[in-house]
């Protein structure tokens, strides 16, 4: 679930996000690279000026989101059963509409933010079920867990005035891990 703070929470409304990610746990360490997305409606019309035409943006036009980036923390707790990880990110974010996107290189499609991202959070994972598999090394752990983070992301730099904000947002997912829980 994504949120949005200040003037971007006036304009958009929040939304859910699809969420995909690649944890490394070594030993205390916690690292993971990260990909999250969705689209935020439009809760106040607009209008702007691009280079080559006039954007009229309606209530419930929607504006793409995507965050892609690194955590990476350390576990106060790594048992054989639940994590507990205070982490800190830094990404690229953007919030964009694609409502005039066109084939041109001019294209007057318009952009809130595409920025660099930074931000704290904390990751908890529950492990629910282990398993083995047989590979071509004999055997192989797994298992199935249930991830959730919570975090806020601060947006360093936007391309309009009309709506600054952060975007804070919590995760709730089901893992399918590989090796040491």
């Amino acid at each position: 679930m994504i949120f949005t703070t200040k003037d971007l929470s006036k304009n958009f409304s929040n939304n859910a996000s699809g969420n995909m990610a690649m944890d490394l746990n070594l030993g205390k360490v916690f690292t993971s690279l990260y990909m999250q997305g969705t689209s935020l409606k439009l809760k106040e019309p607009f209008t702007a000026v691009s280079a080559t035409d006039t954007l009229v943006f309606k209530m419930n036009d929607k504006f793409s989101y995507m965050d892609v980036g690194l955590k990476g923390g350390y576990f106060i707790i790594r048992s054989d059963r639940f994590h507990l990880a205070p982490y800190v990110s830094v990404s690229g974010s953007f919030l964009e509409s694609t409502k005039y996107d066109a084939s041109e290189q001019d294209s007057p499609e318009y952009e809130f933010f595409n920025s660099f991202t930074y931000g704290a959070g904390i990751h908890t994972e529950f492990k629910l079920l282990e398993f083995d598999y047989p590979d071509i090394y004999g055997y192989t752990k797994g298992y199935f867990s249930i991830k959730l983070e919570a975090g806020y992301n601060k947006i360093h730099k936007f391309k309009d005035s009309y709506a600054k904000g952060d975007t804070p947002y919590i995760v709730c997912a089901l893992v399918m891990g590989f090796g040491q829980f």
